[in-house]
């Protein structure tokens, strides 16, 4: 759970995070995430299928029902050394997401 870990030392840190099991019998992910503490909604997605992107279709599929802001596809072996990439690559979205947000609100 390298990732996820540092995915919650970004800021702001994620509000959830979408993990697709590729291999849920072998139940890795599930008991490394019981290891871990997060500070984000965690939402364990199976997949029985070794198709990735069947898989990244799952967590699209979660992603629209929760009406996330933010989806990145990320793979497992990937990690955040710089935190400052990544908060380059999220930082425009969000303040995008909170500036629709704003003028949404703003009275006509």
């Amino acid at each position: 759970m390298a990732l996820a870990e540092q995915l919650m030392a970004l800021s702001p840190p994620p509000s959830g995070l979408i993990i697709v099991d590729g291999d849920p019998s072998s139940g890795k992910v599930h008991d490394k995430l019981k290891s871990v503490r997060l500070a984000a909604a965690v939402y364990l997605v199976p997949s029985n299928h070794a198709n990735l992107p069947y898989q990244r279709y799952l967590g699209w599929r979660l992603a629209k029902v929760l009406n996330a802001d933010i989806l990145l596809y990320l793979d497992d072996d990937l990690r955040v050394d710089d935190r400052a990439a990544l908060n380059l690559v999220v930082g425009p979205i969000s303040r995008h997401e909170r500036h629709q947000r704003h003028l949404a609100s703003m009275p006509r």
